[in-house]
């Protein structure tokens, strides 16, 4: 089953629901923190339904980090997975892991 990023991760407490969002909310604050930029691409992704109540969402993250002036820094790419759970009708994130490997360019 394929489930279009239903939600990439949590910021401060807001779930932020399409890679678009993600772009949207997290370059900024990463530019604004550091001076660089950064390029998140989501791959493969994957869902695992494992009753009415929980799944498990597992896909592909590939990022690219560049400096104030474009240039190439960092590649990392890895898998992030998020358990959730359907509580009172509403699924919940329950966990969310990243793994990365990262590339100095």
């Amino acid at each position: 089953m394929r489930m279009n990023h239903p939600a990439i991760m949590v910021n401060n407490s807001s779930l932020i629901p399409t890679i678009e969002k993600y772009q949207e909310v997290m370059e900024p604050q990463v530019d604004q923190l550091i001076g660089y930029s950064q390029e998140i691409e989501i791959g493969e992704d994957f869902v695992a339904v494992l009753s009415e109540d929980a799944a498990i969402h597992v896909f592909e993250v590939n990022t690219l980090i560049k400096d104030s002036e474009g240039k190439r820094l960092i590649k990392e790419t890895g898998m992030a997975t998020i358990v959730y759970a359907k509580r009172n009708d509403i699924w919940k994130i329950l966990h969310i892991h990243n793994s990365y490997d990262k590339i100095d360019l």
